[in-house]
């Protein structure tokens, strides 16, 4: 169930690169559970959306909800796994490069869809 808002497109890429890396399928992350597995991927996911959105912290946690989860995130839980996951990267020098993967990987779709964006507003700056 993605979305196709543009608010959630950066959301969208950023739990499909998880998703990819980690071969899971699209309702994995948004589980409701607390598996340790799946509460790591997800406070990656809070972390790089935090990182490559200016979504307020509700909108983030809406997203869960959007994705399949039963009720949305609450805005300290999504403060508390980015800052968890910056402690982690500040301890590991493995899951810094991790995290570095996977934000470079974001950064290209991010980077591409903006592109296509911008090509198709050229495109309809020319019509008649």
């Amino acid at each position: 169930m993605k979305t196709k808002t543009d608010k959630y497109q950066v959301l969208d890429i950023i739990s499909e690169v998880i998703e990819k890396k980690h071969k899971v399928d699209d309702q994995y992350i948004f589980q409701d559970t607390r598996k340790r597995e799946v509460c790591d991927l997800r406070k990656v996911f809070f972390y790089l959306a935090t990182r490559f959105t200016n979504l307020p912290l509700q909108d983030i946690g809406n997203y869960s909800k959007h994705r399949g989860r039963g009720s949305a995130h609450n805005h300290a839980t999504i403060i508390y796994s980015s800052k968890l996951v910056k402690d982690w990267i500040s301890i590991d020098k493995e899951y810094k490069e991790y995290i570095g993967e996977i934000e470079n990987e974001v950064k290209y779709f991010v980077d591409y869809e903006q592109y296509r964006y911008d090509e198709s507003n050229k495109y309809k700056e020319n019509l008649p």
